[in-house]
């Protein structure tokens, strides 16, 4: 083989046969001229795999980005509910007041003991929606991990 029928297998790289690297081994241009070439092959296989990761990081993390968003939104909805719930609450619990306020105003001792009531029942309607809050929290969780496998 010759340095130019060498030149042109060198293309063919790894699908070469014996008598390619028998002129390998016995000429020292072709030699360097074909780690120039491996080096070359090696530069331009690490670049493809660098872009292919940046645009593979690029798609993730606007995925991951989306997501994020979506979860930021969910959870401002959420608390929105939660705020909302308990305004009702008190507002139903004022006007409870005021309706036993305005039926039994002449006793004050009753009325003492029915506020002391309220009290102990707003006291325990926070709990249930703490509760609520804490079922509706777990259940949200397990149903994204679900959704995301």
């Amino acid at each position: 083989m010759n340095c130019e029928e060498f030149r042109e297998k060198m293309f063919l790289y790894p699908e070469v046969d014996e008598d390619f690297f028998l002129h390998l081994q016995s000429c020292e241009e072709c030699k360097k001229e074909f780690d120039k070439f491996l080096q070359i092959e090696k530069i331009i296989k690490d670049k493809i795999y660098e872009e292919e990761i940046r645009k593979e990081w690029e798609r993730i993390s606007f995925d991951i980005l989306k997501r994020l968003r979506l979860e930021v939104i969910k959870r401002k909805i959420l608390t929105i509910f939660l705020i909302f719930l308990e305004l009702i609450f008190s507002f139903l619990f004022i006007f409870v007041v005021y309706r036993f306020l305005k039926v039994f105003s002449f006793d004050f001792s009753f009325i003492s003991l029915v506020f002391k009531g309220f009290l102990a029942l707003i006291s325990q309607l926070n709990f249930y929606l703490f509760l609520l809050t804490l079922i509706l929290f777990v259940f949200y969780t397990e149903f994204n991990k679900r959704s995301f496998r």
